[in-house]
């Protein structure tokens, strides 16, 4: 699996689930602590969804979900 679509997994579970924690995507992606760590920091920089302690959950703006699937493929 490419690096995008890895990140497209991980925004497309937070989006359905509206929360992932890292020991989940290591374990749906088989990469490491650190890896995982990178890639939900990239999307926090991204504004994509906001890291919280104990896992990151969606972004809401005005007391509306965003839609991050959605939201993400705006390209930068």
């Amino acid at each position: 699996m490419l690096k995008q679509e890895k990140l497209d997994n991980i925004l497309e579970t937070v989006n359905t689930k509206g929360t992932i924690t890292v020991k989940e995507i290591m374990t749906r992606l088989d990469v490491s602590d650190m890896t995982a760590r990178r890639y939900l920091q990239e999307l926090a920089d991204k504004d994509l969804l906001v890291r919280v302690h104990g896992g990151q959950t969606r972004i809401y703006l005005f007391g509306c979900t965003v839609e991050l699937k959605k939201f993400a493929q705006v390209p930068f």
